[in-house]
């Protein structure tokens, strides 16, 4: 890739294009130079009415105590809350609501995978496929950290635990989970994650329609150019309600936050 660099954006353009064609790009780029964002400073709020958040009749706030997490992330995570706080995207609170906090970390390589015995389940037979075949029935548990997140039945057709490994992609007799290790580094070594699970289950649907994928590419039909656009924390410019805010609040080991933008874990955020 050729990379540009147009008022401190640097942005890489395919080599295999003419030189023409390189130049024709690099011009849209130049023209469009504001549209494009680097920092959280520059996440602006979108014009439109503030998302609010509904919930069903009798809902009960739910609220767990701060996670404890390495302390180096902790640190990390501190700063970020701080710089959040500053930008206006968060503020404190001290509402009913608090959900837990997840630190992923963005280096793949800083996963420490956690092993967990794979047992076969006592079943019967599901299905009589022939004399040499049987369908069995198996329990799949994902871990994720200390907690059960779900179990998942997977019906296959096999007879042994050396056929999971091709079935599943996991080692022989074992699953993993990924857990955040004390260190890992790159701009933003951590990606937050809220666990709003508890008041998901409390949220009424929103029912928008989510674009079709292959509805999409028929649009695509008669074009000449194909490009792929993401927003810099596109859930960040939508504003939530002012009474909605608390509905959003999560815990940490120094202190209690709520959005004053729409998270992007909320089961209503990719709808809205």
């Amino acid at each position: 890739m050729v990379s540009e660099v147009v008022e401190g954006v640097k942005h890489d353009i395919n080599p295999e294009l003419s030189m023409v064609q390189q130049q024709a790009i690099l011009k849209i780029l130049t023209k469009h130079k504001k549209v494009f964002a680097t920092s959280l400073k520059e996440v602006e709020e979108l014009k439109a009415e503030p998302y609010t958040i509904k919930l069903k009749e009798g809902a009960v706030p739910v609220r767990v105590t701060p996670r404890i997490v390495p302390y180096k992330a902790n640190q990390w995570f501190k700063e970020y809350v701080d710089q959040l706080l500053d930008l206006g995207l968060l503020e404190r609170c001290d509402g009913p609501w608090a959900a837990g906090v997840v630190l992923v970390p963005a280096d793949m390589d800083k996963r420490a995978p956690r092993k967990r015995k794979l047992t076969k389940l006592k079943t019967k037979p599901k299905v009589q496929l022939n004399k040499k075949s049987v369908w069995s029935t198996y329990q799949v548990c994902v871990i994720e950290e200390e907690e059960e997140v779900e179990v998942v039945e997977a019906v296959e057709e096999l007879n042994t635990f050396e056929d999971m490994e091709q079935a599943f992609g996991i080692p022989t007799g074992e699953i993993t989970s990924l857990i955040p290790k004390s260190t890992a580094g790159k701009k933003d070594p951590y990606r937050l994650t809220i666990n709003y699970k508890g008041i998901n289950k409390l949220m009424i649907d929103t029912g928008y329609p989510i674009p079709n994928i292959n509805f999409l590419f028929t649009l695509l039909a008669k074009a000449k150019y194909f490009s792929v656009f993401d927003c810099l924390k596109g859930f960040w410019q939508l504003k939530l309600a002012d009474e909605s805010r608390d509905l959003t609040g999560f815990a940490t080991t120094f202190g209690q936050f709520r959005w004053t933008r729409l998270p992007m874990e909320l089961k209503g955020s990719p709808s809205a």
